[in-house]
């Protein structure tokens, strides 16, 4: 049941940070004119934005690996159960989500109030 709440908290974080990565790169590159939507994806924000994602969602498998494989390699086979590696694994995580849900933010927000004057 834990590690069941933890990984839906887990995908909540990377909803939030994927969130503020997409508005905050909209807001930076934004694109009113187009012909159809296929132009929104292939500018500039939306190929950084696809880029960054697949980088941040393979790395957060990797850190979110660590804990689940101690634990189920504790459950499985007795192993002793090591608490460092992921609480490390998990603040790292942590760490890369909040980041990458501000900055983008912060870079769209001051790049919208030089496009606003």
């Amino acid at each position: 049941e834990s590690v069941f709440f933890l990984f839906q908290l887990s995908f909540a974080i990377i909803t939030f940070a994927l969130t503020g990565l997409g508005v905050g790169l909209g807001a930076a590159y934004p694109r009113f004119r187009y012909e159809n939507a296929v132009q929104i994806i292939t500018c500039a924000g939306g190929l950084i934005f696809m880029v960054i994602s697949l980088f941040y969602i393979g790395i957060s498998i990797i850190l979110l690996a660590v804990p689940g494989y101690q634990y189920f390699s504790y459950i499985i086979s007795g192993n002793i159960y090591r608490l460092w590696p992921s609480v490390i694994s998990v603040i790292i995580f942590l760490i890369i989500s909040i980041l990458l849900a501000i900055i983008p933010m912060e870079i769209g927000l001051r790049k919208w109030k030089k496009f606003q004057l």
